[in-house]
């Protein structure tokens, strides 16, 4: 679908004294008498990467998610819903690279992981510090709720140890056995950590749609 320019750009200070600063763009038609009684998905992109889909907010400085994660339910996603006619019960985290790191430890979270319906992961720096995503994982598992959502994975064929890495983590999360948790890996031949970027946006966001259709069918 494609989108006017961007609604609004503003900035957000977190309970913490963190600024934010927030950009949303909105479909062709939102503003429409005719459209009025429609509610939207939402997207939360990190760090301001260029994803389009009907409703967007992209929240920047993912450096701060790890500590500061209890931002999002605390802050951003009440703003976003109180301003916009939302469908809270479709958004979707997506980051790339460390803001795909971010995602991950978003799904991992207490608190931040039944807000999201659908993650989209980008090559995110799991085998970092000694596989401390594998650590996370198993840590936080008993304590936490059981994860329901989609989850997309895309890794770039060229990049040395992501593809495996990956299915590595789709093995341990399948193990759990949550009920309500699928999990994509999509393995992209011929890229590499830089490449991929564009094909995990439309790929990625393919994915999404076709989630997004079977679960209103």
């Amino acid at each position: 679908m494609a989108l006017a320019a961007a609604h609004a750009a503003f900035r957000v200070r977190s309970s913490e004294g963190l600024r934010y600063k927030v950009t949303v763009s909105l479909p062709l038609g939102y503003d429409r008498p005719e459209e009025a009684g429609l509610r939207y998905p939402v997207v939360l992109a990190l760090d301001a990467e260029p994803y389009l889909f009907p409703l967007l907010a992209t929240a920047a400085r993912t450096n701060h998610f790890f500590k500061r994660s209890s931002w999002y339910p605390s802050s951003l996603i009440p703003l976003i819903d109180s301003k916009y006619r939302t469908s809270k019960g479709d958004r979707a985290l997506v980051g790339k690279s460390f803001g795909g790191s971010a995602v991950l430890h978003a799904m991992l979270d207490q608190e931040c992981s039944p807000l999201f319906s659908h993650y989209l992961l980008g090559s995110p720096s799991i085998s970092w510090d000694d596989r401390a995503f594998f650590r996370l994982e198993e840590e936080s598992h008993k304590s936490r709720r059981p994860l329901s959502a989609a989850v997309y994975y895309a890794v770039g064929g060229r990049e040395p140890s992501q593809p495996g890495s990956a299915r590595d983590f789709e093995r341990v999360l399948c193990s759990r056995g949550y009920p309500d948790l699928s999990i994509t890996v999509d393995v992209v031949e011929g890229e590499d950590h830089g490449s991929l970027s564009y094909p995990f946006v439309c790929r990625g966001l393919n994915w999404l749609a076709a989630s997004l259709a079977r679960s209103r069918a």
